[in-house]
């Protein structure tokens, strides 16, 4: 029985033939990387909500401690409460940026797959937007970031009074 390597088949087959299966394997090779990176990207945007959310609920602690030993009066308490309404602000506004992305790349992937019969319907289909479901971790986040920053604002607000 001969045996026969790859190589020495390659010379076998005809030019157009050979050219074909190259391109489809570059092309294969691409899609695997950018499946990758839209599978990353979406990844990335969970994690930075996260990040994002706890960032806010660190600064609110933070002022929460401090707030009996540091005696915030005045000009302080002023500055202390824009601080914390600018992280309000931006956490909040960041959670629903890292939301829309999320869904932005997950309909990237379902453009990218809607013809593997093989992947469940679900998941070939863009992400349902008008349900509750697929918003209630945006919610939830941006609940208790609205109950921390309010909750830190009350105490600054006592302490001051």
């Amino acid at each position: 029985m001969r045996h026969f390597n790859r190589r020495s088949r390659a010379h076998l087959m005809p030019p157009e033939r050979l050219l074909r299966q190259k391109a489809d394997c570059r092309s294969q090779t691409m899609k695997d990387k950018v499946f990758d990176y839209v599978t990353s990207a979406m990844e990335k945007c969970t994690s930075e909500q996260h990040w994002a959310v706890a960032s806010v609920t660190a600064i609110d602690a933070a002022f929460v401690a401090a707030a009996e030993k540091l005696h915030f009066r005045g000009c302080t308490s002023v500055i202390s409460a824009i601080l914390l309404v600018v992280a309000f602000a931006c956490g909040l506004c960041f959670v629903w940026l890292r939301h829309q992305d999320y869904f932005f790349w997950r309909d990237t992937l379902a453009n990218m797959i809607r013809d593997e019969d093989y992947v469940p319907l679900i998941l070939r289909r863009p992400a349902d937007r008008k349900s509750i479901r697929p918003r209630a971790g945006v919610l939830a986040y941006s609940l208790w970031i609205l109950l921390t920053s309010c909750f830190a604002l009350l105490v600054l607000w006592k302490v001051q009074a």
